[in-house]
C-alpha cells in the first residue's frame, strides 16, 4: 500500500515574477470545521472535518497532526514520523495497493480555489509529498484543474 502525506500551493505567476497570494484555501490543512480526533473510515468524515477540502468519493483521506490518534497498524508502517512541509498538519491518502478490492485505495482530495483560473494566465502549482517508509513506491502523482 502506498501512503502519502500532502500540503499544497497554487499562485498566479506574473511576468515580472512578483510573488502572488496563494489561491488555495487552507493549503496546509490547519483549519478544521470540527477537530480531528482519529482516523476516518468514510470520505464524508474527512469532508466534515477538513475546512474547504473534501473527498469526492467514498474513499477516506485522513488528517494527521497534533492530538490525532494514529491506529497501531499505521504506526507500524511509519505514519507519524513525517514532518509537515509547513505548519503542524498533513493529509494522508492511499493511492495504490489495497488488497481484496477495498474502495479506499484510490484516495484523493479536492478543493475549490479562492478565485477562478484565468485562461492564458501562468500559475505556479506546488505540493509536497512524503511517502510512508514501509509502503510501495509510485513514480508519478499529479494534480488536475
Amino acid at each position: 500500500m502506498l501512503g502519502l502525506l500532502l500540503s499544497a500551493n497554487l499562485m498566479a505567476q506574473q511576468a515580472d515574477r512578483i510573488p502572488q497570494p496563494n489561491i488555495v484555501p487552507n493549503p496546509s490543512f490547519e483549519e478544521y470545521s470540527a477537530p480531528p480526533i482519529g482516523w476516518f473510515y468514510k470520505g464524508r468524515h474527512f469532508s466534515q472535518v477538513s475546512k474547504y477540502w473534501n473527498s469526492a468519493t467514498a474513499a477516506s483521506p485522513d488528517v494527521f497532526g497534533p492530538k490525532v490518534r494514529v491506529p497501531s497498524y499505521w504506526k507500524e508502517k511509519g505514519f507519524g514520523k513525517q514532518v509537515p512541509h509547513s505548519g503542524k498538519t498533513m493529509v494522508g491518502i492511499t493511492v495504490y495497493g489495497c488488497k481484496e478490492g477495498k474502495p479506499h485505495c484510490r484516495e484523493y482530495v479536492q478543493i475549490q480555489l479562492r478565485e477562478p483560473l484565468v485562461e492564458g494566465q501562468g500559475y505556479q502549482a506546488e505540493f509536497w509529498v512524503s511517502q510512508l517508509p514501509q509502503s510501495l513506491q509510485v513514480n508519478k502523482i499529479g494534480k488536475y484543474f
